[in-house]
């Protein structure tokens, strides 16, 4: 039998640090996810707020977690945890699927007014510094932290 060579070495060493620094770029990715979710808790436009179903829906999922939305409440609780639950299931099976020699990671929120209340530019809403595009908002808001974050996690040590 063969030994390995000096090349193939290299490259099973190189392999697994490319394995590496994809789980650790998946990883960043879902930071980057609750860093804009906090952000939309405290830097205005905030996420509006009626009885905190809007709030509780937002979710992330990648190839290796889930982080389900919180519990639902009002009288439409059945119809937003079933619609949920959907989205959810579709977006774990896009995230888990290998693309383009790449994962994906998907956050947002699942309730199914979710976009209407984000374009939603004439509202008055209740929770004060509340107000349309809080989610676009805090993504441009938090870009260039992202991008140092993915960065500084997927480099060789």
């Amino acid at each position: 039998m063969a030994s390995k060579t000096g090349l193939e070495k290299v490259l099973a060493k190189l392999n697994k640090e490319l394995k590496t620094i994809e789980n650790k770029t998946v990883g960043s990715l879902v930071k980057a996810a609750i860093i804009i979710q906090r952000d939309m808790e405290f830097t205005p436009p905030l996420t509006p707020v009626d009885l905190g179903n809007l709030r509780s829906s937002y979710f992330i999922t990648s190839i290796s977690q889930t982080i389900n939305p919180g519990s639902f409440t009002g009288p439409k609780t059945s119809e937003l945890s079933s619609y949920s639950s959907e989205v959810i299931s579709k977006y774990e099976q896009m995230s888990r699927r290998k693309n383009k020699g790449g994962y994906s990671v998907y956050f947002g929120f699942t309730a199914y007014y979710a976009a209407k209340v984000h374009e939603w530019d004439t509202a008055i809403f209740k929770r004060p510094g509340s107000g349309p595009f809080f989610f676009e908002a805090s993504i441009k808001r938090n870009s260039a932290r992202i991008i140092t974050l993915a960065w500084q996690e997927a480099k060789i040590k």
